[in-house]
C-alpha cells in the first residue's frame, strides 16, 4: 500500500490540468443573445445537437410575418447563423396576421429572467402555442423540488396556469 502511496505522489504534486467546461450557457442567456441579433419577438427554444454533435440552441424569431431561426453555440454563446422558416405559413392558416403580435410586444428574455428571480428556478424549455384564441408560452421551470410547467401571457407575461410536471 506504501508503494502505491509513493508512485501516486509525484502526479499529485503537478499541477492540475485546466478542464473545459462542458456547461451549456443557460437558455435566457441564450435567448438574450438571439433577441441581440436578430429583431424580433422569441417564439421558441429548443436545445438540439448540431451536424457535429455540438449543443445548440435553435431560437424561432417572429420578425413580422416572417419567421427565422437562429442557431446559438450551447457552450461558447456565438451564433452559429440563422435561416428562414418555412413552416410559417401555418401560422398565417390557423392564427392570421402578424405572429410578433399574436406573441406580445415584451423581449421573452426579460419575462424569463423575472420568472426566474422570482422563483429561484431555472427555465429548461419554452414553447409557443395559441389555444382556444389564447396565446401564450409553455414554460418549463426547473427548481429544487423538481420540475414544473408554467403557462404565461406573452403580452403581459403574467402566468395563465402552472402544472406540475412528473
Amino acid at each position: 500500500m506504501r508503494s502505491i502511496l509513493l508512485l501516486a505522489l509525484p502526479a499529485l504534486l503537478l499541477p492540475a490540468p485546466a478542464i473545459a467546461t462542458t456547461t451549456p450557457m443557460d437558455l435566457v442567456g441564450a435567448v438574450e443573445r438571439a433577441e441581440a441579433s436578430v429583431r424580433g419577438q422569441v417564439m421558441e427554444v429548443d436545445l438540439d445537437r448540431g451536424r457535429s454533435g455540438q449543443l445548440v440552441y435553435e431560437i424561432d424569431v417572429a420578425q413580422g410575418r416572417t419567421l427565422r431561426e437562429v442557431r446559438i453555440d450551447a457552450i461558447s454563446g456565438r451564433v452559429l447563423g440563422t435561416s428562414l422558416q418555412r413552416v410559417e405559413s401555418l401560422f398565417w392558416r390557423v392564427y392570421g396576421g402578424d405572429l410578433g403580435k399574436i406573441a406580445g410586444s415584451r423581449p421573452l428574455s426579460a419575462t424569463l429572467r423575472d420568472l426566474e428571480a422570482r422563483t429561484g428556478g431555472k427555465v429548461i424549455d419554452v414553447d409557443f402555442d395559441v389555444e382556444g384564441g389564447q396565446a401564450r408560452y409553455e414554460v418549463e421551470l426547473s427548481t429544487d423540488t423538481g420540475i414544473a410547467g408554467l403557462y404565461i401571457d406573452p403580452q403581459t407575461g403574467k402566468r395563465l396556469d402552472f402544472v406540475i410536471d412528473d
